[in-house]
């Protein structure tokens, strides 16, 4: 269940929200977001009841979520995950293509660098070598 505060939601009305489902015995797990916060609820076996969350002051929606994997479902984290390399002058996941070549197999040294260099002409921006 992801449960999204409205705008003007108080953090009184966030914290009720968080006692609610700690009540229950579930997890919560905020995400605080630019204009409102959601609420994760984690540990539930089972559908959760979306009139619990509803009714409290502050809540615009209960949105069930049945996907495994909730912390990484877009609902859990709406926001691009970007991984920087090379000391931030490659990122992975900005909406960019990153490219990751190199061989199957390393033979020598030799070999390894002449396909390093053939890679980057190519275009690519990560290596890699089995």
């Amino acid at each position: 269940m992801l449960i999204v505060m409205g705008k003007d939601a108080t953090q009184q009305d966030i914290d009720r929200v968080l006692e609610t489902i700690k009540r229950h015995g579930w997890e919560p797990k905020p995400i605080p977001g630019g204009e409102r916060t959601a609420i994760g609820v984690l540990r539930n076996q089972g559908s959760v009841e979306q009139s619990i969350f509803l009714d409290l002051p502050g809540v615009k929606d209960a949105i069930p979520v049945s996907k495994p994997y909730k912390l990484v479902s877009r609902e859990m984290h709406p926001e691009n995950t970007v991984v920087e390399v090379l000391g931030g002058r490659v990122s992975v996941g900005d909406g960019r293509v990153t490219v990751i070549a190199g061989p199957c197999a390393v033979e020598s040294e030799k070999q390894t660098l002449q396909v390093a260099r053939l890679a980057r002409q190519a275009g690519a921006s990560l290596f890699r070598a089995g």
